[in-house]
């Protein structure tokens, strides 16, 4: 059982994996022919009760599969036929304990059901077989084959036209015949992402992690690879009709043979209004209508789409905005899904960069060109992958729109609702070019003990404090001497460079400080263990609250109360207020810019920020009456049944924090009104227009004097001249 629910969990995490951007391989955006149909959706929702969908399957004929999870509920089996309004429950003699850990088709188009059971170990191993009404054929016990292997998970499923099953697992796959024993093993050259077949070819194929295919002979029961010049990435690939298969990437739906060279494009998952994200199964029918279905939440329900290809004039006229950004998350294409069905007058078609590249540098080139020629999307999102250098240069470009006049012109939406501090993070000259519709909150976290009672909002009173105190007896967990330059650089850089005069001063006594407190810290981040972190070993460490409830995790950690404070600062403010996900600009030569405020106005409205305030993921909105629902929500106690009977309080959620899981429950009023208290004294104070290349050009010279290669006064010298002459040369300094 724990097992699933760890693969569960996992799901969950990909999805704010690939909300935040913060770890590993983003998938491309495909370039390939396109085709111009447009596909016209019919929509029947039904709500499950305390139970969501985990796994899904189409039969050929659009009846839907999948299996549940919820409240005291397993791995339940339902059956949803074309037509039908509620899903019927079908009871394959499953006991309480045993999951439905994968779905597949036989070459006769029967469902395949491999149910297990855990304990230490893999406890029971089931292999059902179900007819197209959901007659039960077959139940094969196979514990026997896989008990020994450890970790074993059947993964991956499907059939021949013999009976023999094909069980996936890792790189492997096992060849189960149809009175249960083991034929045969495959192993391939990576991970099988894909088990499928393509029923017009009578082909059986595994899609691998590395792009390639394996083509699985059931005749000969040999394997032969295929390899392929498309990405595939991380989306939905099953079996196609007139051509082999059909894969998502993204929001996008494509078709192509193995041996293509590009995919045809089918649609846009979101023009049609389904929200890829939360997509776990689709079919291109007959008929050539198209069914999808996706779980989109206990309050939304779930949703069946069959989308039916349409002349382009049948359909009512509305007004094309288009929203670019790099990688979208699955909030935002659940916000684009909602708005194009709410909106009668704009639709909103989203543009995905990347072009076939998952490089950083090039993708935001792209988005930077189509700007400065003015050919860029309505909206553009200049979140996640743009630094706030890069940010300010678009500014300065003069091609972002004034926001401001929208504010002020719009009768629903007031600026004095929304967290001020915030909002004007990205104002220039009394002009508003961007708006983050949340944002993380981001300081230094110490025992409340340590810090109550102290003045550290300067970087004198800090490096005063941290050293008559401490010494070098407590660090700073996770933070380099590298970082720490950073740190106090960018938030004090107004102490060392002058604006108005484009005078630098890194050769005074206060820049001799700040090199001499940050050679205190270790080379590379230190780890320290938790253990250390309560016994006092560390005074601080780098605190990011995306929520409320994130106070409660630095305390776990600290083992006592804690405070947060901002980091030092020439203003003695440096508590900072930063994009969590995206950035939300309009551009400047936006076809219809009443139309790009509409979504932008509507990603603030309170039933957007609410449910991103919820996720957890996507940080805290931005809405003053938001926060404190949300904080009201997180202090309410909740209670349910432990195994003896007893009352006791349920938990909010958990974290993972190396290997545990912790777990949180609802905050106290004093922990609430703490963290309003924190949103209240946000500074921003950063200087968010230091040149990165002035920052680097510190850090060459300053580790100079931390090899010992120079005095620190040889040091300041040098980093003197140098940003001087990079200051005179740029002028970036200048009074605006």
């Amino acid at each position: 059982m724990g097992k699933i629910k760890d693969k569960i969990k996992f799901f969950c995490f990909l999805l704010v994996f690939f909300i935040l951007a913060g770890c590993g391989k983003k998938e491309e955006t495909l370039t390939g022919e396109i085709n111009d149909d447009v596909y016209v959706a019919e929509y029947h929702i039904f709500h499950m009760e305390k139970s969501m969908p985990y796994l899904a399957l189409f039969h050929e004929d659009g009846t839907l599969y999948f299996a549940s999870i919820g409240q005291n509920k397993n791995g339940e089996l339902y059956l949803l036929e074309p037509g039908q309004k509620e899903p019927e429950e079908i009871d394959i003699g499953l006991t309480s304990e045993t999951w439905i850990t994968s779905m597949g088709q036989d070459q006769s188009s029967n469902l395949l059901l491999a149910c297990s059971r855990y304990e230490e170990t893999l406890d029971l191993l089931e292999l059902k077989k179900l007819s197209a009404e959901g007659e039960l054929l077959q139940s094969l016990d196979v514990t026997g084959i896989f008990r020994d292997i450890a970790g074993f998970e059947a993964e991956k499923l499907a059939g021949d036209a013999k009976g023999n099953y094909y069980i996936a697992q890792k790189k492997k796959i096992y060849l189960v015949n149809s009175e249960g024993q083991l034929f045969d093993t495959f192993e391939m050259e990576a991970s099988i992402e894909d088990l499928f077949w393509v029923k017009e070819n009578n082909l059986l194929l595994a899609r691998l992690s590395n792009g390639m295919f394996a083509k699985i002979d059931e005749k000969k029961y040999n394997v032969q690879m295929l390899s392929s010049d498309i990405n595939f990435g991380n989306g939905i690939c099953i079996g196609g009709r007139e051509k082999e298969l059909l894969f998502t990437q993204g929001d996008i739906l494509y078709t192509c043979n193995v041996k293509d060279n590009t995919p045809t494009k089918i649609l846009n998952w979101s023009d049609c209004g389904v929200n890829s994200a939360k997509l776990q199964s689709f079919i291109l029918l007959e008929d050539g209508r198209i069914a999808a279905f996706s779980a989109q939440s206990e309050e939304e329900g779930c949703e069946v789409a069959v989308l039916t290809k349409t002349k382009e004039g049948e359909i009512p006229e509305k007004t094309i905005i288009t929203y670019g950004c790099a990688f979208p998350g699955s909030m935002l294409c659940s916000q684009i899904v909602r708005f194009n069905k709410i909106s009668t007058q704009y639709h909103i078609e989203l543009k995905q960069y990347g072009e076939s590249s998952t490089d950083m540098e090039e993708i935001k080139n792209l988005i930077r060109t189509d700007l400065l020629s003015g050919n860029a999307p309505d909206i553009i999102d200049i979140g996640m992958l743009f630094s706030e250098e890069e940010r300010r240069e678009l500014i300065e470009a003069e091609v972002l729109e004034d926001l401001n006049p929208y504010f002020d012109k719009d009768q629903n939406i007031c600026r004095e609702d929304y967290l001020e501090e915030v909002i004007q993070f990205y104002e220039r000259n009394q002009a508003l070019y961007a708006v983050m519709p949340t944002f993380g909150l981001y300081g230094l976290v110490g025992k409340e003990e340590d810090i109550a009672k102290s003045d550290l909002g300067t970087l004198e009173e800090f490096q005063a404090f941290y050293m008559n105190h401490y010494g070098s007896m407590k660090g700073l967990k996770g933070i380099s001497r590298e970082r720490m330059l950073d740190i106090l650089c960018l938030f004090n850089m107004n102490r060392f460079v002058d604006r108005e005069t484009g005078e630098c001063h890194f050769d005074d006594e206060c820049f001799i400080q700040v090199l001499e407190f940050a050679s205190q810290f270790s080379t590379g981040e230190e780890k320290i263990s938790l253990e250390r972190t309560r016994n006092g070993d560390v005074l601080f460490m780098e605190a990011a609250l995306l929520s409320a409830a994130d106070f409660q995790r630095y305390e776990y950690m600290f083992g006592e109360p804690v405070r947060i404070i901002g980091y030092p600062s020439s203003s003695g403010n440096g508590l900072m207020a930063l994009p969590c996900v995206s950035v939300l600009a309009m551009n400047k030569k936006a076809e219809d810019k009443e139309g790009a405020w509409q979504f932008i106005r509507f990603l603030l409205e309170e039933d957007q920020q609410e449910e991103m305030g919820r996720s957890g993921a996507q940080g805290i909105p931005v809405k003053k009456t938001v926060i404190e629902r949300l904080c009201e929500e997180q202090m309410e106690i909740e209670y349910e049944k432990d195994e003896e009977g007893n009352l006791q309080e349920k938990s909010k959620g958990s974290w993972e924090l190396g290997d545990m899981v912790i777990e949180y429950y609802a905050m106290t009023k004093e922990e609430s009104d703490y963290f309003k208290e924190l949103l209240g004294g946000i500074g921003n104070s950063m200087e968010t227009e230091m040149h990165q290349r002035l920052l680097e050009m510190i850090q060459e010279e300053a580790n100079a004097y931390f090899s010992g290669s120079k005095s620190v006064k040889e040091a300041v010298r040098v980093i003197q001249n140098r940003a001087q002459n990079y200051i005179n040369e740029t002028m970036d300094y200048k009074s605006e």
